[in-house]
């Protein structure tokens, strides 16, 4: 299965941070976020990564060129930023039919073999992960799923939300297939409208996920994800 993996942001809650380095090549314990997350893949057996690259992405690409790896990764560029949406169509000609898409700037130590079974069973366009955040204090839920059921999707309006989009996902090409390249969010374009149609599922984790996206989170997961 192809793991797609974005990596186009500029990373601007992270300030000065990210001014020469993209996000997902900051630093843990001496490696790139980035690498640790495709080694965490690999040794569960993924070994095809496009990774969708922009800001910085020379940087990306001159890293990975020069290490020995027992992988494949290949690459696909913008010339401008696209948003979430725009990158996955903007690399549509190197999408496999099925894929696993992922943020390049989080990441979700769980078993990934499981998550493909559960979308084989579902039989829907897309299934997403999601996380029950229980202290409400690291995560803003925007997801509310109601007698095991996905009901909305929402970034703004979640007061009596309940779940927190993990940042996985797996997707069929075909659900793309007739979109344009243009600027555009992947998540607020399709997962509501994918409600509504009931063609999207979701798979609950148990695992805490780690987004770096912030100048905190950085610092908290630098100390605590020291050998993943």
């Amino acid at each position: 299965m192809q793991i797609v993996i974005l990596c186009g942001g500029r990373g601007l809650r992270l300030n000065e941070i990210t001014k020469k380095t993209s996000k997902p090549m900051l630093l843990f314990n001496g490696k790139p976020f980035l690498e640790r997350v495709i080694n965490f893949l690999n040794t569960q057996g993924f070994d095809d990564f496009l990774l969708l690259v922009g800001y910085q992405y020379k940087q990306i690409i001159e890293h990975f060129k020069n290490k020995k790896i027992g992988y494949k990764i290949d690459y696909s560029i913008e010339k401008k930023l696209l948003g979430t949406g725009g990158a996955v169509i903007n690399a549509k000609k190197k999408l496999k039919n099925n894929f696993i898409l992922l943020n390049g700037d989080s990441f979700l130590p769980e078993n990934y073999t499981k998550i493909l079974k559960k979308f084989k069973e579902i039989n829907k366009d897309l299934l997403i992960t999601v996380y029950k955040e229980k202290s409400n204090n690291e995560f803003k839920n925007n997801i509310y799923i109601k007698k095991k059921k996905l009901k909305r999707y929402s970034k703004s309006n979640n007061l009596y939300y309940n779940y927190v989009d993990a940042g996985v996902y797996v997707v069929k090409k075909s659900l793309i297939y007739k979109q344009k390249i243009r600027k555009f969010s992947f998540e607020k374009y399709f997962f509501q409208n994918l409600i509504n149609k009931n063609k999207i599922g979701y798979i609950e984790t148990k695992k805490f996920f780690y987004d770096i996206g912030t100048k905190s989170k950085l610092t908290k997961y630098r100390k605590k994800l020291k050998s993943f």
